[in-house]
């Protein structure tokens, strides 16, 4: 029993890891030669750089918990910085729909589990 119980609180640990990467994409700037700074706010925390890149997409990390925003800007070659593009956002995962997937979590294991008590017995 214990074991399965430590194997539960693995399983809700892991849940509750929500980190997640997608990828942002935008046009080019008309301005020759800019690179791009790309920022990210969590929740209602200020934005912060966390990518600079000369393509015109960047792989963001994201968290599933909170909302999520980013906007991207253009940097001139003599490091001028263009105003914020659109701000995206991503919504966070509802708590309902957490919940049914763990749902669908712990039923798979008890099937599982019964199926190992059948033939230990």
């Amino acid at each position: 029993m214990t074991m399965i119980k430590s194997f539960l609180t693995l399983l809700l640990l892991t849940f509750t890891a929500h980190a997640a990467t997608l990828t942002l994409a935008w046009n080019a700037s008309p301005t020759p030669s800019v690179t791009y700074n790309v920022y990210r706010s969590v929740g209602v925390a200020n934005f912060t750089l966390v990518a600079h890149t000369s393509a015109l997409q960047a792989v963001v990390s994201y968290d599933d918990a909170v909302l999520n925003h980013w906007f991207v800007t253009a940097v001139a070659s003599d490091g001028v910085e263009s105003t914020a593009c659109n701000t995206v956002e991503r919504q966070p995962i509802s708590i309902k729909t957490q919940l049914t997937a763990l749902d669908d979590t712990v039923s798979k294991l008890r099937q599982e589990l019964a199926q190992i008590i059948l033939l230990l017995q």
